[in-house]
């Protein structure tokens, strides 16, 4: 995980991908200075070759957010490059089970359309 300022967080996945790799990745970035700021993420899983997520974890992880605010602040744009149809499925579930995260969630196959759609996408008023 890197930022890439002023707003945003890059995360690049490999190998096998397990739930507690991708809440690792929330943890990191919510314990970190920059998080009040944040304004898109970007998630790469273009490297990951085995993919250890159900869509139950999907809501753990949804849980584990909501109790610990990991997702504040609220209304961030997420670019998600993903050639696996799997990887793309969790994140739809995701949209469905968080409010208004359909508007805010981008799924491309490879890292440049991510890149693209989160920089002709305005960054969302946060206080909304």
């Amino acid at each position: 995980m890197k930022w890439e300022q002023p707003h945003g967080i890059y995360c690049k996945f490999f190998d096998s991908l397990s739930v507690s790799e991708v809440y690792g990745a929330l943890i990191k970035s919510a314990m970190d200075p920059n998080f009040a700021n944040l304004r898109y993420r970007i998630f790469d899983y273009v490297n990951v070759t085995e993919l250890i997520i159900r869509p139950n974890d999907m809501e753990v992880i949804k849980a584990l957010c909501d109790v610990q605010d990991f997702d504040a602040p609220p209304r961030v744009n997420a670019s998600i490059a993903a050639p696996d149809s799997e990887i793309r499925e969790h994140w739809q579930y995701w949209a469905r089970i968080n409010a208004d995260a359909a508007d805010r969630i981008g799924l491309f196959t490879g890292e440049i359309e991510a890149r693209t759609w989160i920089a002709t996408h305005p960054l969302l008023d946060r206080s909304v």
